[in-house]
This record gives structure tokens, C-alpha cells and sequence, in this order.
């Protein structure tokens, strides 16, 4: 069975029984996998089981009855084993966001945090727009159940909370609180009736820490919702789960746990590799190493003092070092070392010149920072990009003739190239490129002085 047929039957099946959003979600989620997996169609389908069998667990994630369906044709058995993790990762996925966005209660209804009076988390209900100054703080918890967070350097401590959403079945807002007691600033949320309105909720904590900042430790959970931590240092230890959502990482940490549900996990780790061991799990999905595929389910591997974990049920996880051994084991996936900080001289992308990419001296900083890639494609997007970043590899290490398909999407001072084998830089175009490539791998990279961009390049 190939995707066309794998992704018509289980269209099929599910019909009906899901509303068109979720029914278009699920079909686009599983599609991306095939695109993703570096396997044949037919195998990637022999991997996820029947569509029926699919479809059913689909169903009972949504904790929705299901009625009778085909039982799943047997498949390889060392590739059949791993189905129970998924079932077992899509219990987790509901449990946390029943616990987040309908069992727990209001902190400052009856609990205290340590060394705190009851005045102290008497905060008001925010709905609608509130941002203001916050005093200086070491340890960060923030536990919400609808709504996406995100943390990145700036020139002040402040707080800004969104929160216009509503859900029109309840004509209940869901209500945002913080309090600051200490070093400790604690942002939650309370809602009696989270449920799947028609409305589209807009609810988002922006936290904003002054360049330098150190933060001693950081706790965040999220029922539903994405995470964005940009630069700022953990320097003891990170924690995130997410019932649904993706979880990207952009800072130097040491002790860190990310967990998700359903969606991707990105950690662009500003440190060396060497300092770390790390465990990565993707149940259904694709683990990357400083960029290469690794083999799937789960990895580990590293020496160092300082753990990572990252782990996601359904989805991507991708794990990259801004400094890697120049030589390792030929079973350890290689990446060209860059040094973290870029080169403060440089204030515009043409003074990034062709010997400076190829001998990687330039390094890098980002700011905002997203990245999509899978088999065929490349999708890049940032705020604030300084030097020069490889991001992929093209398959093959072939000598052959690539059409390379380049849309800018956003306009800016940047420079989009290809380092072939042979330690030639070539510029893409708007549009089509058509190149010869000598045999060896070739590196698709970005090179920027600061400016924001975005673009997708095809192949």
C-alpha cells in the first residue's frame, strides 16, 4: 500500500466520524510522516499498521466510541511492537489535557506557594490585553491550559498576557493569573469549562528578560499549546511537557526534560556536545541529530555531565549542538562545528565571503528561530539571524543534475547557498535552479548580518 491508497482509505474511514477540521489535521499529520520517513512508501505504511487500525486509535485518543473495524493486517513483527507506545503515548496526550483544561483547580482559591500570603496570589482575572514591568526573578513557573508561551531576551523584565479567547459553547473566558513572590514568578491558568467551541481562542504569555539573564530553574506545562524559548540561560534545570503542542528551544541549558504528547520538539542547544548525554524518543515520528536522521523509536548516546531528554508521542524530535567533536564515531551522525557567536564585524550578508562558509568561521546567532525540513523540502524563518547557519544536507552523495526550487518570502539583506563537495558556494535564485552536483554531500545554508527573513527551497 502506498501513501495515495494508505491516506484515501483512512480518509474513508474516518469520514464522518470526525468534524472536517480534525478529519484534515489527522490526514496532513500522517502525510507529513510519509514525507518524512526516508523509507518507500509501502514500508512507511507497513510501519503505522492498517488505516482501520489507525483510524481506531484515532478515535480512541479523542476518547470518542468507535464502532467495529477490520482488525490490522499483521506486519513485521519488530516494527508492530513499538504500536502499544503509541497507543499508550495517546492515553498521556489525553490525561494531560483533561488534567489541564478541566481537573485542576485555581491555585489562589486554596493554595499557597512556600513563604507566600494569601494576599500574595490574589492576582486579578486577566482578560483582554495586560503587560507591565515585573521585578527580577531566578526561577520561572508557568502552568496554563489553553494557550502558547513564549520566553526570549529584551531590554526589560516584563509580563504581557493575551487572552481573548473564549469558548462560545460556555460563554466562559478562560481567566490568566501571575503572582511574583520572591525569585519566583508564577503565571496560571483557571477555567471551570474548557471544551471545543466554534471560537478560536488567541491566548499567549510573552515573558521578557533582559540580555544575560541566567535563570536559576524553569517549570512549564501546557494542556494545549506551543512553546518558543529564545536565548535566555537556564543554568539549572528546564522542564516542559505539553499535552498537544510543539516545544522549541533555542538558549544554552544544562538539565533539561522536554515532553509532548502530539507534536515536535526542537532544542538547538548553544553549547558542546561533548558536555551532555542525551535520551530522544519519537513513538511516530523522526529523530534528528545535529541534522541527520538517526534510526527511529529512540537514541542515546553522549558522555557529558549535563542530561537531556526529549520525548514525544506523536511527532519530530530534533536535537543540535552549536559545537561538535571534530571526529567521533562513524555511528555518531556528523555535522561541520560552528562556533556560537557570530562574528560582531560583519554588518552585511556580502561580507560573509564564499571561504568564510566553507570553513564555517563565522558561527551564528538567532533570534525566533523555525525550521521545517523533511526528505524533499526546507522551510526557514527567523526574526533576527546573524552569521552563518548550515541547515541540511540534499539526499545523495551521487554525482547528478537537481532542479532546486527557491521562493524568498520574506525580502531582506540575506544570502541562500549550496556548498557543494568540490568547496564551491553557489548563490540560489528566485525560482528554479538547475545545477550539476559533483559526488559527496552537498549543504544547503543561510548566511544573514542581523536582518529577519524567511523563505522554502524545494528539490
Amino acid at each position: 500500500m502506498n501513501k495515495a491508497e494508505f491516506l484515501k482509505e483512512l480518509h474513508d474511514i474516518l469520514a464522518g466520524k470526525l468534524p472536517p477540521e480534525e478529519l484534515d489535521d489527522v490526514l496532513s499529520y500522517y502525510e507529513a510522516y510519509f514525507a518524512d520517513s526516508e523509507e518507500d512508501e509501502e514500508t512507511v505504511a507497513e510501519r503505522l499498521g492498517s488505516p482501520a487500525s489507525v483510524a481506531e486509535q484515532v478515535l480512541k485518543d479523542r476518547n470518542e466510541p468507535t464502532e467495529e473495524v477490520p482488525a490490522p493486517q499483521p506486519g513485521k513483527q519488530k516494527n508492530r511492537a513499538f504500536l502499544p507506545i503509541i497507543v499508550f503515548c495517546g492515553a498521556v496526550v489525553l490525561a494531560l489535557l483533561l488534567y489541564f483544561l478541566l481537573v485542576r483547580p485555581d491555585p489562589s482559591d486554596s493554595v499557597l506557594l512556600p513563604g507566600q500570603t494569601a494576599d500574595a496570589v490574589q492576582t486579578p482575572d486577566i482578560q483582554g490585553d495586560w503587560e507591565g514591568e515585573v521585578d527580577p526573578f531566578t526561577k520561572l513557573d508557568i502552568s496554563i491550559g489553553l494557550g502558547n508561551v513564549q520566553v526570549e531576551e529584551g531590554d526589560q523584565w516584563h509580563l504581557r498576557l493575551i487572552n481573548r479567547g473564549w469558548d462560545s459553547r460556555y460563554d466562559t473566558t478562560q481567566k490568566l493569573k501571575y503572582s511574583q513572590n520572591g525569585d519566583t514568578l508564577s503565571v496560571w491558568s483557571v477555567s471551570d469549562n474548557i471544551a471545543s467551541g466554534e471560537s478560536s481562542p488567541d491566548v499567549r504569555v510573552l515573558v521578557t528578560v533582559p540580555a544575560g539573564t541566567v535563570l536559576e530553574q524553569a517549570d512549564l506545562s501546557l494542556g494545549m499549546g506551543n512553546l518558543t524559548w529564545d536565548d535566555c540561560t537556564v543554568k539549572g534545570r528546564l522542564r516542559a511537557e505539553c499535552g498537544m503542542g510543539n516545544l522549541s528551544v533555542s538558549a544554552p541549558v544544562e538539565e533539561t526534560t522536554l515532553t509532548t504528547g502530539m507534536g515536535n520538539i526542537t532544542l538547538d542547544l548553544a553549547g558542546s556536545q561533548e558536555d551532555y548525554t542525551w535520551d530522544l524518543t519519537a513513538s511516530s515520528g523522526t529523530i534528528r541529530l545535529n541534522g541527520e536522521t538517526t534510526e527511529p523509536y529512540s537514541v542515546s548516546g553522549g558522555e557529558g555531565d549535563h542530561k537531556l531528554s526529549l520525548t514525544s508521542g506523536m511527532g519530530n524530535v530534533s536535537l543540535e549542538f552549536s559545537q561538535i567533536p571534530t571526529a567521533q564515531p562513524a555511528s555518531t551522525p556528523t555535522k561541520p562545528s560552528v562556533t556560537p557567536s557570530p562574528n560582531t564585524d560583519i554588518t552585511a550578508p556580502d561580507q560573509i565571503t564564499d571561504e568564510m562558509i566553507l570553513a564555517d568561521e563565522v558561527g551564528y546567532s538567532a533570534r525566533h528561530w523555525i525550521n521545517y525540513s523533511d526528505s524533499s523540502s526546507c522551510e526557514v524563518s527567523w526574526g533576527s539571524l546573524s552569521g552563518v547557519r548550515r541547515l541540511q544536507t540534499l539526499p545523495g552523495t551521487e554525482a547528478r543534475t537537481v532542479s532546486v526550487q527557491y521562493s524568498q518570502q520574506t525580502p531582506g539583506e540575506y544570502r541562500v547557498v549550496l556548498i557543494l563537495p568540490n568547496e564551491t558556494v553557489v548563490d540560489l535564485k528566485e525560482g528554479e535552479n538547475t545545477l550539476d552536483l559533483p559526488e559527496g554531500t552537498t549543504w544547503l545554508a543561510v548566511a544573514a548580518a542581523g536582518s529577519e527573513g524567511a523563505f522554502t527551497v524545494e528539490w
